[in-house]
């Protein structure tokens, strides 16, 4: 239900954009990947490798350029043997302990910065490299942990939106005129408070041009 509702509001915010940008060249991405936790330590140990969702909606700047509205959603599932040692309790309280929830998700929605390299004499595959910057928002949900007698406790769920930013390289692959399938590997960060929260997304997508 979760993930339709994510889609959904994707769906929303190409659909207002491209009213807005009515008459102008636009670009259309829609990808899926990977996503995988990189920093603080809790949240790389405590989780799993996830998967990723994203859209975008933007324009040619020149022959080589892009600019876009990208927006993302990450989701990363509990590692449950990950979040034990993390604890740093004994072998023997693992052996009795067990817990669920604590389910993270990334949200983004970046300004997105396009730079393509065309290779001399070959227009089918290009390079490129990007950054983008934007509003970063972290979720986690409630965390339920079950240990030896008397040391059960509950992780409240926690939310914050700051600010974020990104940089990757990838490579355009031209299909047929105008639509390209795209593979990158990206860096993104948010700012949260204390210990900044980072991941980074491998994507395969596509992307294709069309005036309105």
């Amino acid at each position: 239900m979760k993930i339709r509702r994510i889609l959904f509001i994707m769906m929303l915010v190409l659909v207002t954009a491209s009213t807005a940008w009515a008459g102008v060249p636009l670009i259309y991405r829609l990808n899926m990947g990977i996503a995988n936790p990189l920093t603080p330590e809790t949240f790389k140990k405590s989780h799993l490798s996830g998967f990723n969702l994203g859209a975008a909606l933007g324009t040619r700047i020149g022959s080589r350029h892009e600019l876009s509205a990208d927006v993302s959603y990450n989701n990363f599932s509990l590692n449950v043997q990950g979040y034990l040692s993390a604890l740093e309790i004994s072998d023997a309280d693992k052996a009795e302990s067990s817990a669920t929830g604590g389910t993270a998700h990334v949200t983004t929605l970046f300004l997105n910065w396009k730079s393509r390299f065309p290779a001399p004499g070959e227009d089918r595959f290009i390079p490129y490299l990007f950054a983008e910057t934007g509003l970063f928002h972290f979720q986690q949900e409630q965390l339920q942990y079950w240990g030896p007698i008397g040391k059960d406790a509950t992780q409240s769920a926690a939310s914050s939106t700051v600010k974020g930013m990104g940089a990757g390289i990838g490579m355009n692959i031209a299909i047929e005129d105008e639509t390209y399938l795209f593979v990158d590997i990206g860096f993104k960060i948010g700012f949260t408070e204390a210990q900044r929260t980072a991941f980074y997304p491998i994507r395969v997508g596509v992307s294709f041009n069309q005036v309105l």
